[in-house]
């Protein structure tokens, strides 16, 4: 929990910078005028920062090694020194056709496995750095934005062949180590008597889950590589500025694209994501809070430690472009900037300050009218850009004081991805994102603070400050996070898992072990077999069950909930000092669309335990983070009425409470529960509570 890791600002959270930076387009109509008018209304409006781009790239011509046109760079850096701004640049440069001539020679469809064309790279970042390094007004480098998907043609690149034979060495030291883990970590398989034999086995009946595994693996490890090259460049050339590494589409399966967000975070000092309502939002049509927030908690918790931040996301409407059109209200903006805030986000990145005039999203995003004006939205998140940089000072040092952690894993999506693996129709592919919202949604409608782990961090023992660790189906868990799970509970931990956690180890094998089995260990029963409620409904409390369900042989845990046929439901089982709840049915994803709120109660509740939390809000989805100065709440009602929420706090007393968009005084009521507070939320809209502590008050 709050682990600094190794980066930019290890251990110096009050020097990240906040920027607020709307994207600016440079078109072939630009001019230096509109240029100087941009800059100047952007400003004006309460920003403090841009980035920008057009549609031929970043305003750097790459024509050729040692060939660079600065020129439009240049006019605006000088352009935002004078404006006063700071600016994020991307230089990114990528490859260029005449690199397939003599004496480059490289080729478009395995450019990423070329060591000429990261040459030519490296000398082109040493040109750009050393020319824009010294500029005052340069905050960091923009690394890799959106990434894309792994270079299918690269598979039959000879160099593909070689470096995915050595990696598989450097797993598994031995065939026979190999053999066993591709036979589904059972016997060996015939035909596997070399390292290259791997390229036999595809699309034959040998072929089985960890063998699609490890190709993936390695695709998305040599992606995230070769991807993130330029920006070690970057860093070896600028050491004294931070670069920054780009992800989207954090509600869908990461494995299926080969990426890998917890590697792709780990290689830059910061890390930010892009954000739409209308491309982003796709698992939860017609939803906005749980979607939004689930992404910026995401965007926070996979780089825990280092900057963070919502690089680019949505300034205006979109009305033809996209997987669903959007609006964006002003209570949008409103709530979207409260949640980065709640989830401890370090800025803005908005998309775009003015619109593309053609071509795709032509007319659409952008933060001005039409005819270039800033338009009220521009205004109104100017505005909250003041406010944020008015506390600064305590949101950067502030805590959620999370109640829970929610384990994320590539392996398990991984798994989930194998269509053959699960249902034929793919449905399973997000199965792992879709439990995931159902966790978050149960948690954020209680008021329970929670971030996410991913199951590396918890096998390198980073979960012990939860109280309670949630692990949502997951289906796939590894050997050693099983073990990791042990640990955690054994010191204390509460661990919270439903159906069908744990059903496969890592090399897609079914666990059959019964009593002292790793499963049995950890949650003192067993599986007997594994079913489906389509063809078997059953209910546990009144409650109709949906998904998998598994008969269980109770060997140490106490049952305390059972299906209406007799067989245990709910089982708790005491280990060292902590405690293990599962439900051998899905909860989590009952949780998963809106209005279940028997099975919201029925997680949360579970996650809660005997706990009972220091503050509480009726009528709002709440968050809070703490400072020793002040606590700030953040209120939002995603419903379209007004609704006034009552927020109670046991555990701070305060004298007033400052509504910071509005700039007014709220009055309080103190008694012996505590503080008590009563404000009307406009429907579809947020607010923001500055709460100062007084100095007589005792933290709980």
């Amino acid at each position: 929990m709050g682990t600094i890791k190794s980066g930019f600002f290890a251990n110096r959270p009050s020097d990240i910078p906040w920027p607020f930076a709307p994207f600016v387009f440079v078109t072939e109509e630009t001019t230096e005028a509109d240029l100087r008018r941009y800059l100047r209304d952007l400003r004006e409006c309460g920003f403090d920062c841009l980035r920008f781009g057009g549609e031929g790239g970043c305003g750097v011509r790459y024509l050729g090694e040692d060939r660079y046109d600065f020129s439009q760079l240049d006019l605006i850096f000088d352009l935002a020194e004078e404006a006063g701004l700071r600016i994020i640049p991307n230089l990114r440069v990528g490859y260029a056709d005449w690199m397939s001539g003599p004496p480059h020679l490289v080729h478009r469809d395995s450019y990423l496995l070329d060591d000429e064309y990261h040459r030519l790279i490296d000398k082109y970042v040493a040109a750009a750095a050393g020319r824009y390094r010294h500029r005052p007004c340069l905050l960091a480098y923009e690394g890799v934005g959106e990434p894309g998907g792994f270079p299918e043609a690269m598979e039959q690149d000879p160099r593909f062949v070689a470096l995915f034979t050595e990696w598989l060495q450097q797993q598994y030291g031995t065939l026979a180590n190999l053999s066993c883990a591709w036979g589904y970590g059972g016997p060996l398989l015939p035909g596997l008597d070399s390292w290259e034999a791997w390229r036999g086995l595809r699309g034959t009946h040998f072929e089985k889950y960890r063998h699609r595994r490890d190709l993936a693996r390695f695709k998305t490890e040599l992606l995230a590589e070769r991807m993130t090259r330029i920006e070690r460049c970057w860093q070896q050339h600028d050491p004294a500025h931070p670069v920054l590494t780009g992800v989207h589409q954090l509600l869908g399966n990461a494995a299926v694209s080969n990426w890998d967000f917890e590697l792709q975070a780990s290689r830059a000092d910061g890390f930010f994501s892009s954000i739409h309502a209308g491309w982003h939002f796709w698992i939860l049509p017609g939803e906005f809070l749980l979607p939004l927030y689930v992404q910026a908690r995401l965007t926070r918790d996979l780089a825990k430690g280092k900057w963070a931040l919502p690089y680019e996301t949505t300034g205006g409407p979109n009305f033809r472009s996209a997987l669903r059109q959007h609006n964006m209200q002003a209570g949008e903006h409103l709530q979207m900037m409260l949640c980065y805030l709640a989830a401890g986000l370090q800025g803005i990145g908005l998309w775009a300050w003015n619109c593309r005039l053609s071509g795709p999203e032509a007319g659409e995003y952008g933060l001005t009218t039409l005819q270039g004006q800033p338009s009220r939205r521009a205004r109104l998140l100017g505005e909250l850009a003041r406010h944020v940089r008015q506390y600064r000072g305590e949101l950067a040092e502030a805590s959620s004081e999370p109640r829970a952690a929610i384990l994320y894993s590539w392996e398990a999506e991984m798994f989930a991805s194998q269509r053959d693996m699960g249902p034929l129709d793919g449905s399973a592919t997000d199965e792992n994102s879709r439990r995931r919202l159902g966790a978050a949604r149960a948690l954020l409608n209680r008021n329970i603070p929670f971030e996410f782990i991913t199951d590396n961090e918890l096998v390198a023992g980073r979960a012990d400050g939860y109280p309670t660790l949630v692990v949502p189906g997951m289906a796939l868990v590894r050997r050693d996070v099983m073990a990791a799970l042990g640990r955690y509970v054994e010191g204390g931990g509460r661990l919270v898992a439903d159906a069908p956690f744990a059903t496969f180890d890592e090399h897609g094998r079914v666990r059959v072990a019964g009593s002292g089995g790793e499963f049995d260990r950890l949650v003192g029963a067993f599986a007997v077999n594994h079913f489906h409620a389509q063809h078997e409904p059953r209910r546990v409390h009144g409650l109709p069950l949906a998904g998998q369900f598994s008969e269980v042989e109770p060997t140490r845990a106490e049952v305390i909930a059972r299906l209406d046929d007799g067989r245990p439901a709910t089982l708790c089982h005491s280990l060292g000092a902590g405690q293990v709840v599962y439900f051998a049915h899905e909860v989590a994803s009952r949780c998963f669309r809106p209005g279940n709120a028997a099975w919201e109660t029925t997680l949360a509740d579970a996650v809660l335990g005997s706990f009972r939390p220091g503050w509480q809000c009726d009528g709002a989805v709440a968050f809070r983070r703490r400072h020793a100065a002040a606590d700030h709440y953040f209120l939002i009602n995603p419903t379209d009425t007004d609704q006034e929420a009552t927020l109670t706090v046991a555990d701070a007393t305060y004298d007033q409470a400052l509504e910071v968009v509005a700039n007014r005084t709220l009055p309080v009521c103190r008694g012996q529960a505590g503080t008590r507070l009563q404000v009307v939320v406009p429907g579809g809209q947020g607010i923001w509570l500055r709460c100062p502590n007084c100095t007589s008050c005792r933290w709980a």
